[in-house]
């Protein structure tokens, strides 16, 4: 849905990529500073009726536990593989962005969330942009999508086998009467 193939043998198509790829604000969009993301609201993730009706259901009654079904884990692979955080943004959580990583001492890094990634690139600077080094951006931007994939995926697979059954809880008070 998100991953897009790309001929890294042509510099005209490797910077269309990289220039026409959806951003989003790396914080709020007073900083002004925009990185690649993808919308990932129920209403963007092509999801069948019933799915996208039970994904409802779901916000209702346990959204974090499918939260932590399985991303914190893929994000923590890019992370580890790529050197880039990627996290959820936007007022409802409806987008994920990639994050550049800074250091933070004691060999420890964190997400660096008001730095933008290529934001206003010249990706047809020869000496700025080697065709290597566009290929390389490419890859990274594609694991990303890669990964906004593999997330849809797994919250399709989340809805396919989990069942909700509403609750009901009362309360029951009980009161001591001194005889």
């Amino acid at each position: 849905m998100y991953y897009k193939k790309v001929n890294k043998a042509s510099k005209k198509e490797m910077v269309d990529f990289l220039e026409n790829h959806f951003r989003y604000n790396t914080m709020n969009s007073w900083n002004c500073s925009t990185s690649y993301a993808n919308c990932v609201k129920v209403w963007c993730l092509d999801l069948p009726k019933e799915l996208e009706d039970k994904f409802w259901e779901l916000q209702n009654i346990k959204y974090d536990e499918f939260y932590m079904y399985d991303i914190p884990d893929m994000i923590s692979d890019f992370r580890h593989k790529y050197g880039y955080d990627v996290g959820f943004n936007g007022r409802s959580s409806g987008y994920l962005v990639m994050y550049e990583m800074q250091f933070t001492g004691n060999g420890k890094y964190g997400i660096y969330p008001g730095r933008s990634i290529d934001m206003n690139e010249d990706f047809n600077d020869k000496e700025e942009w080697s065709l290597y080094r566009l290929k390389e951006r490419v890859e990274l931007v594609q694991a990303f999508d890669k990964l906004c994939d593999d997330i849809r995926n797994a919250l399709i697979e989340y809805l396919k086998t989990h069942e909700f059954i509403d609750e009901e809880y009362t309360e029951v008070k009980t009161r001591k009467i001194a005889k």
